[in-house]
C-alpha cells in the first residue's frame, strides 16, 4: 500500500525478535558459542549475549531472504529447499539425539513452511500469477532464524553451524552484496544488479 523506509524494516525486525524471545525462543543462542569456546558462563552473561545475538540472526537472515526476491520463484524455490533441509535435521534430531521438548516444534515448523511454499510455487514461477513481496521474503527469513534459535537449544554449537551450512546461499549472496556496496561507496540498502541470480541471467 505504501513504502516502508529500510529503518523501518529493520525496526520491525528487532520487534519480530523480541517477541521470538518473549515466547522463549533464542534466549539460549549464546550457549551454541560458548559451548564451541569450551567456555561455561552463567546466566546474566547467557541471556543478554543471546539476545544480542538473536536479534543479529533474525535482522540477517530476514534481509537475506529478502535479498533473494530477485526473480519470480527463486526466494520461494531456495527457501522451500532449506525448509526440507532443515527438516532433515529435525526429524535426525528428533530420532536420535532424543532432546525432549523441541523436536516437534522443529519438525512440525519445517513441514508447515515446506507445504505453505510448495503450494505456492506453482503460481510464482515465471510468467508469475501472485508475487511474493517483502513481507514473504522477510516472513521466510524470520522462519529461517526461529529454526536457527531452535537448534541452538541442544546447546552444542554443530547443530547452528549444520542450519548455518543449510542456508549458506543466501548468506553468501548477502554478504557479497554487503561488501561489494561498501567497496563501491553505496549504501548497504541501495539495489543493483550483481547478485548471483543476476549475473545468471546476464550469461
Amino acid at each position: 500500500i505504501r513504502d516502508i523506509s529500510p529503518g523501518k524494516k529493520i525496526l520491525g525486525q528487532v520487534l519480530a525478535s523480541i517477541i521470538l524471545m518473549l515466547g522463549g525462543v533464542g534466549t539460549r543462542m549464546a550457549n551454541a558459542f560458548l559451548d564451541a569456546a569450551g567456555v561455561y558462563a552463567s546466566d546474566w552473561i547467557v541471556i543478554p549475549a543471546s539476545c544480542i545475538l538473536c536479534i543479529f540472526v533474525v535482522i540477517c537472515t530476514c534481509n537475506a531472504t529478502n535479498l533473494l526476491d530477485g526473480l519470480d520463484g527463486l526466494c520461494g524455490g531456495v527457501t522451500g529447499i532449506i525448509s526440507l533441509g532443515f527438516l532433515a535435521l529435525a526429524v535426525w534430531l528428533a530420532m536420535w539425539n532424543n532432546f525432549p521438548g523441541g523436536d516437534q516444534v522443529r519438525v512440525v515448523l519445517c513441514l508447515a513452511v515446506a507445504g505453505a511454499v510448495l503450494g505456492f510455487l506453482p503460481y510464482n514461477i515465471p510468467p508469475a500469477s501472485i508475487f511474493m513481496g517483502d513481507a514473504g521474503s522477510m516472513m521466510l527469513g524470520f522462519f529461517v532464524a526461529t529454526m536457527m534459535a531452535l537448534f541452538c537449544m541442544e546447546g552444542s554449537s554443530r547443530w547452528l553451524l549444520a542450519s548455518g551450512v543449510i542456508f549458506a546461499l543466501p548468506i553468501l549472496d548477502t554478504s557479497l552484496a554487503v561488501i561489494r556496496r561498501l567497496r563501491s561507496g553505496k549504501s548497504v540498502f541501495a539495489g543493483d544488479r550483481s547478485h548471483l541470480y543476476d549475473q545468471l541471467v546476464d550469461r
